[in-house]
């Protein structure tokens, strides 16, 4: 399988996550930082996802999924262990116009959630096409460690310096030196 990484806007998109597990709870807490348009299904969720949910004031529908669930929700995520569940919602979202992930077959993914590091506006996606998800954490942390504390301030230097020259080619060159001295200090 072969999945592209890209950044999709979450803007006025309703997204789903079925199931209350541990699994369901790192999915939300993946999700959350870029949109809190999330609705949950399950007829139970463990403490954390509750208090995650409370938190963020999340939607929440204590019962199992139903087949009319789908239709309203441009992402669904389905974080249960149930295999058959996770193919029968594989086939129904074919029919509608969603994006699809399930926590265990790779095959009925639309997409999976990349493991990243988000510094306000910067966001470091690590994707191992679904392949090893503990090696993309482990890289996260690694990668994490050797970013430079000063890089949150240039990167809110750049983007204030690019809101201030007109766009072209000479703030580009402009803006390709200022990036290529910052790096060139560090090493």
């Amino acid at each position: 399988m072969k999945f592209l990484p890209i950044s999709i806007n979450l803007t006025n998109k309703k997204i789903l996550i079925i199931g209350g597990s541990n699994i369901a709870n790192q999915k939300l807490n993946n999700i959350l930082p870029f949109t809190k348009n999330i609705t949950i299904i399950s007829p139970i969720i463990i403490k954390e996802l509750k208090k995650t949910i409370n938190k963020y004031s999340l939607k929440y529908i204590k019962r199992e999924y139903e087949k009319s669930d789908i239709k309203n929700y441009d992402i669904i995520i389905n974080a249960t262990s149930n295999l058959k569940l996770q193919k029968n919602i594989y086939i129904q979202s074919r029919n509608h116009k969603c994006l699809y992930n399930c926590v265990d077959i790779k095959e009925y993914c639309d997409f999976i959630l990349n493991s990243y590091i988000k510094k306000d506006k910067l966001t470091i996606s690590i994707n191992t096409n679904g392949n090893s998800p503990s090696i993309a954490k482990e890289l996260k942390i690694y990668i994490d460690k050797l970013l430079p504390k000063s890089l949150e301030n240039f990167f809110i230097k750049m983007k204030n310096y690019r809101k201030k020259y007109p766009k072209g080619i000479k703030r580009q060159e402009k803006i390709r030196q200022k990036v290529k001295k910052y790096f060139s200090k560090l090493n």
